[in-house]
Parts: C-alpha cells; structure tokens; sequence
C-alpha cells in the first residue's frame, strides 16, 4: 500500500504481535481512529482493555484519509431525507457535529500538536445542471437552523463555518500514547479471525 502524506510526517513504536493466549475484558477490533479514539473512551475504565490490529495502527482508512474534520458530506443530508426523513438527518448532522467538537476538546485538553485549524467547508458546482442538489442541500441545513455561507465565485455553493483540518496520525498516536499510559494494550499484526458468542 502507497504511504501518504500523514504517514511520512509521522512516527511511532511498533507495537508487538499478540502471541499468547490472554484473559481480557474489553477488545477492541481495529487500530484505526474509531478503534482508537473507543480507548481513549474508556481508558479511565475499571476494565483491562486491548485493541488488536490486524497490521499496523493507523496504516489503513485512517492513514490515508482526507482529514476534513467536517459534518458537510457531499450530498448525503439530501440522500437521507430522501430514504428516510429530516429527522434521521438532523440526527446524522448532531452525532457529527458533537464529534466534531470533542475532537476539538480532545485536542484542546491533551493539548495534542497535531496541525489542527479552523476553516471554512464548501460544496460547490459551476455545472448548471447540479445547482438545484446544491440548493436542496442548503434548504436541508436550513430547515434544521444551521448558519450557511455561500462563495461567490462559483455557480452554486453551501459553505459551514468552523469546521476544520488536522493531521490524523498525529492525532491518533498522540491519543494512542494516553491509552498506554493508562494501561490499554495495543497489539499489531494481530488479525482477528474468529469470534465465539457465548
């Protein structure tokens, strides 16, 4: 797999392949952000916590990711309300925008250097024939009294402000180091193949 930007700008201890029976009572399947960030959850826990990933942290959807920290995603508030309703929507758009601001907390109180900057997020189109998707998008984010901005430059557009940027890894490892230090165990290499349901 081709390593992207993230993964060349940062750095981190292998951690060891898991390789003995264990006795644990919480794991954790993936070492990605969701993997990791459920750990920093819980960290604090009176449970004994592993994550185990099946190659290395970081090394797949959330190493190569776009690191847009944002709740404008393409045009799925449209697609939502039509499969469902603008209740599911608000829904979606409140579990990412609550996200959105604890990562920020997040980084803010584990005061983590991790390249995080507030900006502006934009849909746009300069095709006269996708304006009316834009205008639906906007007419979603309305209906559920969120603030938009439009750019000027473009045919049609829907901005939301303080949404951001960071980089990942550096978030991620950096949350990866507090685990550890609360006693959270991370294991690589360590592909789960198999639950058992009792």
């Amino acid at each position: 797999m081709n390593q992207s930007y993230w993964q060349k700008t940062t750095r981190k201890k292998a951690m060891p392949a898991i390789d003995k029976d264990m006795k644990t009572d919480i794991v954790i399947i993936g070492g990605g952000l969701a993997g990791i960030s459920l750990a920093y959850q819980l960290k604090d826990s009176p449970y004994h916590i592993i994550v185990l990933e099946k190659d290395e942290i970081g090394s797949h959807t959330s190493g190569h990711t776009t690191a847009k920290l944002t709740v404008l995603h393409d045009l799925l508030y449209q697609e939502i309300t039509k499969h469902y309703d603008i209740h599911q929507a608000y829904l979606y758009y409140h579990s990412n925008d609550k996200a959105l601001k604890q990562i920020k907390d997040i980084i803010k109180k584990e005061r983590i250097s991790c390249d995080y900057q507030e900006n502006t997020s934009y849909l746009y189109t300069d095709d006269p024939q996708c304006v009316q998707d834009i205008q639906n998008q906007k007419d979603i984010f309305h209906s559920l009294r969120v603030e938009t901005v439009e750019d000027d430059s473009h045919l049609a557009s829907l901005g939301l402000k303080n949404q951001a940027i960071f980089h990942p890894l550096k978030y991620l490892f950096a949350l990866m180091r507090r685990c550890k230090k609360a006693h959270v165990e991370f294991y690589e290499h360590s592909e789960v193949t198999h639950i058992e349901r009792k």
